[in-house]
């Protein structure tokens, strides 16, 4: 009993990791590192999830006790609602919208009908989403973003190393999707896709428009 038990909460939490657009994007709900997450959920996981982690993961994603010992649809784990938030929706922008969105979010900046995606994630009112539309984060194993992904930022957050965020180098440039890596004074903004190379950021002036809260991957 006590192994089915384990493998019910090992099922559920890969349901809940895709609902969230992969381990990396779990892991930072629940404060842990994807290679912790991995651990449980992983292709070669090794360890159970206890009474104590079920207890406190069901906790943070604001899930009614004993979710993770239930068997669940994969409808009803992408649709579960977080009894801690009202899921809310923020604008699909265009990559050329988005240092506009910044100046100014307000619904009269558009002037098109605008896609708005829902999330029960906790943002500030300056949130928005994008499109993914090159593979350079597409990796080839582990936490990835691929092209048509739509990822949530949100810019009123700390920059922090290893963060994911959307930066534009200059103000008439397309927005870039990378993963800040900072070495001493040193900052390097890197693809996950290893066939494009780190570059440091060297750009006298710089705007880091949001850090990824969610990412949403159509299979």
């Amino acid at each position: 009993m006590q192994t089915e038990l384990k493998a019910l909460r090992r099922i559920n939490l890969r349901k809940l990791a895709q609902k969230f657009g992969g381990i990396s994007m779990l892991a930072r709900q629940l404060d842990k590192t994807p290679a912790q997450l991995s651990h449980l959920i992983g292709i070669n996981a090794r360890k159970n999830m206890g009474d104590k982690l079920a207890y406190s993961t069901e906790q943070k994603l604001g899930l009614p006790s004993g979710w993770l010992d239930t068997p669940h649809s994969e409808e009803d784990a992408s649709n579960y609602e977080d009894s801690r938030v009202t899921v809310s929706s923020v604008p699909l922008l265009t990559d050329y919208e988005v240092l506009k969105w910044l100046q100014k979010p307000s619904r009269s900046l558009f002037q098109r009908k605008v896609q708005y995606v829902k999330t029960s994630l906790q943002l500030n009112k300056h949130a928005f989403a994008l499109q993914v539309h090159n593979d350079l984060m597409e990796a080839p194993s582990g936490f990835s973003l691929p092209r048509g992904s739509i990822v949530i930022a949100d810019p009123e957050l700390p920059v922090k190393n290893n963060n994911y965020i959307i930066i534009c180098l200059e103000r008439n440039l397309a927005p870039l999707i990378r993963q800040l890596v900072q070495e001493g004074s040193r900052k390097y903004l890197k693809p996950l896709n290893p066939c494009y190379p780190i570059i440091e950021l060297t750009a006298p002036t710089y705007i880091v428009c949001g850090i990824l809260r969610q990412a949403i991957i159509t299979l």
